[in-house]
């Protein structure tokens, strides 16, 4: 079956209001939004996929998709032929626009909620992984507000040493984490990888305001354009790639982080395409991201 869904999607002017029973199940919403996911990636649901899916009983199945009919009744059609509902032609997202993000992330997971079974495959990279109780008591002094103290491997000190950090953030770069944490023994709020950690079970009174670090609460705006070397028809190209407007697009981006931007973004160096098909509008950004 073809999906029949109209390009580009409409969005609704105002959110849905889901009715009262809906509203007073996290369950209910769930098997809702299953749908609407269905829906729209897969083109098509049926009372199958939410028994399949939620081990539920058959006709809880069939009160879920007359909710979401009432709800939405554009958005499922009902084909008698395949005994299925299927996208109709005016469909218009009740739980908010679909992204790509979200059915990327859920096809990593492989619950198979947007899509039975979806086309997607990822670049391997070697695995960087990190010990999760040291994770979790990361995230409970940067959520609480205490110090740690921490077994750290560095490049400087391979073997690892002991020092007091007190985290206020973690950041993922897109290939690894790290903990933004004021640094007791260098005196400043500084990156620290969390897959070095090796301990992390003792506690102590925060002396730093996590506001103070001027870095991370300075946002940069970056602007990117198509590269200069390319023709007319290539930048028109790349600035449908990056959805540019007016020739550039922008985003901020806070200080402590920009040096990872302009790494994800090939733009800690100049190059030349079709190496680097954007350029930094202003080139000046590597040198405060602290690239030479």
């Amino acid at each position: 079956m073809l999906l029949t869904i109209k390009t580009p999607l409409r969005h609704r002017a105002s959110p849905v209001v889901l009715p009262e029973g809906s509203r007073g199940s996290w369950f209910s919403q769930q098997r809702l939004r299953f749908i609407e996911a269905r829906l729209f990636w897969h083109g098509r649901v049926n009372r199958s996929d939410l028994v399949d899916h939620f081990a539920i009983h058959r006709s809880v199945a069939s009160e879920d998709l007359a909710e979401y009919r009432r709800v939405a009744p554009r958005n499922a059609v009902y084909d008698r032929r395949s005994k299925a509902y299927r996208a109709g032609r005016g469909f218009l997202p009740v739980f908010g626009p679909p992204a790509l993000v979200g059915l990327l992330a859920h096809s990593v997971l492989g619950d198979g909620l947007p899509y039975p079974g979806t086309p997607f495959e990822t670049v391997a990279v070697p695995g960087r992984t990190a010990d999760p109780v040291v994770a979790r008591n990361v995230i409970a002094a940067a959520q609480r507000g205490f110090a740690l103290r921490v077994f750290y491997r560095s490049m400087g000190t391979p073997a690892g040493r002991w020092r007091w950090i007190e985290p206020h953030s973690l950041v993922s770069d897109g290939f690894r984490w790290h903990v933004r944490a004021f640094c007791r023994e260098r005196g400043a709020f500084r990156d620290f990888v969390l897959g070095r950690i090796e301990r992390a079970d003792e506690t102590g009174v925060q002396t730093v305001d996590p506001d103070s670090d001027v870095h991370w609460q300075q946002l940069i705006e970056v602007e990117i354009r198509p590269h200069r070397k390319l023709t007319v028809e290539q930048a028109e190209l790349v600035a449908l790639d990056y959805c540019m407007d007016g020739g550039s697009a922008r985003f901020s981006c806070r200080r402590a982080l920009l040096w990872y931007a302009l790494v994800n973004l090939g733009l800690d160096e100049e190059r030349l395409p079709p190496r680097q098909l954007v350029e930094l509008v202003d080139p000046s950004l590597r040198t405060l991201a602290g690239f030479r």
